[in-house]
């Protein structure tokens, strides 16, 4: 309709309804313009308050798994502190029989966690970081996930010293079953060799310097992995606290 009006009006050169036809014109395709940017924005922020609730969901979920790793990860350095102190000064264990029989069970388990990335990747792929006004906390999250994948790495790169020790430790320990039921196992718990059963002792070995390295191997593997995971679970927290929250995001 403006169309055919735009051309009667040129063809009776009314030229002031011309110009006003034109300007109509503009301003509704103007218009047009702005209400499509500013739904595609709408949209773009919903999108991001999303993937920034999932981003704040898979940190709280990582922090969760390290938390309860360092459960297990504590409890197993703390029997191999005891059976190295124990070699070292050749006096008895003393401890808890459990402490010592969890530590010994755990000799081939290496603490590794799935890095939960989805929403990361995500907004990364869409160039979401890139729009949050604050650079140092999105270079901190880049941070995080390149600090956990090369945890892992470490930790699975120390594998090989981990094997080596279990090998020098299998000449002097009785392994054998309390039970071979998976129902005695109480994954919530940690306990997932509390079916195992060792017999282990220092007296009989107050010499063997190997056997103690061995031993040593096992308390500094778990020791590191408290050490990174405790920098780890700082990092979470003051990046959960400095998240925007989903309505602000943008």
């Amino acid at each position: 309709m403006i169309l055919r009006r735009l051309s009667e009006h040129v063809k009776a050169q009314n030229w002031f309804a011309v110009g006003l036809d034109f300007v109509i014109v503009v301003f509704g395709v103007f218009v047009g313009l702005q209400v499509n940017n500013w739904n595609e924005a709408r949209a773009a922020s919903r999108q991001e308050a999303v993937l920034i609730a999932q981003l704040a969901g898979d940190l709280r979920s990582m922090r969760d798994s390290f938390v309860f790793a360092d459960t297990i990860a504590q409890r197993t350095h703390d029997g191999w502190v005891v059976i190295f102190r124990a070699l070292e000064s050749c006096r008895p264990i003393e401890a808890d029989p459990a402490l010592i029989q969890y530590a010994l069970a755990r000799y081939q388990h290496t603490s590794v966690l799935s890095v939960q990335r989805t929403a990361y990747d995500e907004m990364t792929s869409l160039g979401m970081f890139s729009r949050l006004s604050n650079r140092e906390l999105k270079d901190d999250v880049a941070r995080l996930y390149a600090l956990i994948e090369a945890d892992n790495q470490s930790a699975l790169g120390g594998r090989a010293d981990q094997l080596a020790a279990g090998r020098i430790m299998w000449r002097s320990i009785a392994f054998s079953f309390a039970s071979d039921s998976v129902e005695s196992i109480d994954r919530e718990a940690g306990e997932f060799d509390s079916w195992v059963r060792a017999a282990f002792d220092p007296l009989e070995h107050c010499e063997n310097l190997e056997l103690r390295g061995a031993v040593w191997e096992m308390v500094d593997l778990n020791r590191d992995w408290l050490i990174r995971s405790a920098t780890t679970v700082e990092e979470i927290d003051s990046l959960l606290q400095r998240l925007p929250p989903p309505e602000r995001a943008s």
